[in-house]
């Protein structure tokens, strides 16, 4: 940690600690303005409330989450986890994706359902935060699916992320593929 004043820490720094597995102690609001979390081969759960307040807006000059275990390797893992939404707090942005895990060849079906009409970006994230792909929809009808362009024959590994967003807000899932 550096420079802590009040509520506010200037940079907060968890690097290089072998035995680390949660950062839990930090699950209380407090006002973060860099984050770096690196090289913490046992850290895997790093969406808490104070690291997911700094995620809303943060600055990617200033943030590296790298080096540490599934769901704590990544800004992208990290928001995940946090089911980040930005924008206005009192619009209700969510998401289904079903099914969840999907297999190889399977169509991913999204449903979308909130008071938003108009272009919506639906996107596939690899772990490390990567657009692998990005689609673009028109929600005309409150409760809509969404992303039957998305190709999933393409994406690699065992698991990846769905970003779904508007004008206002967005949120992300982490689906599992078999």
């Amino acid at each position: 940690l550096k420079t802590i004043a009040g509520d506010t820490l200037s940079a907060l720094q968890i690097s290089d600690n072998p035995v680390l597995d949660d950062l839990w102690a930090l699950h209380h609001p407090v006002a973060i303005n860099a984050l770096q979390i690196e090289r913490n081969p046992g850290l895997s759960a790093c969406s808490v409330e104070a690291i997911c307040q700094y995620l809303e807006n943060y600055d990617p000059a200033k943030t590296v989450i790298a080096e540490n275990l599934t769901g704590c390797n990544s800004i992208a893992e990290v928001e995940s986890g946090c089911i980040v939404s930005t924008g206005d707090a009192s619009q209700k942005f969510d998401f289904q994706v079903f099914p969840n895990p999907v297999s190889d060849g399977e169509p991913l079906q999204i449903l979308l359902e909130n008071d938003f009409f108009g272009t919506v970006r639906i996107e596939i994230l690899s772990l490390d935060g990567r657009v692998l792909q990005a689609l673009f929809e028109e929600k005309t009808t409150r409760q809509m699916n969404v992303g039957e362009g998305l190709n999933l024959a393409d994406v690699g590994g065992n698991a990846f992320f769905i970003r779904v967003s508007d004008a206002k807000t967005s949120a992300t899932r982490l689906i599992l593929k078999f």
